[in-house]
């Protein structure tokens, strides 16, 4: 992979999707069959086989997790489908394929404001206060020079203006102008999804351009072109 299409994937993907650490094609795969195949519980990594038997649908049912176990349930006619809370990005590098979403995230950044603060955003959908209603807020954290989101939405399916509507209770918050919180997100996302989109798609490397295709779909879902 050359120099130019890591320096792209390096603005959206998880570093490690790219970095062997000197292991073979065999130790490659099966960490990478680790990856896919394990969720988060009581703040640790568990794997979970059974995932290898339930295909992927946005509109699938979602895990339960409760203090003793990670259950799917209801009754289904025909295949169980079940329901990641991730974007097209997570399940690309998480679990190696391009699905669609009913969330769309932004990708870690930060800028400085005009406060003299840097804005940080992460990509921890996990951390959150429920709103209701199937919505949720991230996590606010503040220190001296910085103040930090532990994630920003950029879509949510059915309701297009929820990206403004989290930028107004964060502003709020922090006494930061609205505008300013939305339109630096979408820029710095969109540049990096954009270059990603259009430069890895030719590239020598396969798969570069399978993540350019990723890149492609996180940009259809944002602007809608996906239902």
């Amino acid at each position: 992979m050359s120099d130019n299409d890591l320096s792209v994937i390096s603005n959206i993907y998880p570093p490690e999707m790219c970095k062997l650490n000197n292991i073979d094609a065999l130790e490659y795969a099966k960490k990478r069959i680790l990856d896919c195949h394990n969720k988060r519980f009581k703040e640790k990594r568990v794997i979970m086989p059974f995932v290898s038997f339930v295909n992927y649908n946005k509109n699938g049912q979602s895990f339960k997790v409760k203090d003793d176990k990670i259950s799917i349930s209801r009754k289904f006619i025909g295949e169980v489908f079940a329901k990641y809370n991730d974007d097209v990005l997570r399940l690309a590098s998480g679990y190696d394929f391009i699905g669609d979403t009913k969330y769309i995230y932004s990708i870690p950044l930060s800028y400085p404001m005009a406060n003299g603060k840097n804005m940080i955003i992460n990509r921890d959908p996990l951390k959150a206060i429920e709103l209701g209603n199937g919505r949720w807020k991230p996590l606010i954290k503040y220190a001296q020079d910085s103040i930090t989101l532990s994630w920003f939405p950029l879509y949510l399916e059915g309701t297009p203006i929820f990206p403004a509507l989290i930028a107004k209770m964060i502003a709020d918050e922090v006494n930061v102008p609205a505008e300013n919180i939305l339109y630096n997100v979408i820029k710095f996302n969109l540049h990096a999804l954009v270059s990603a989109a259009f430069q890895l798609r030719e590239s020598d490397n396969e798969f570069a351009r399978y993540l350019g295709s990723v890149a492609q779909r996180q940009l259809e879902t944002i602007a809608e072109l996906r239902r």
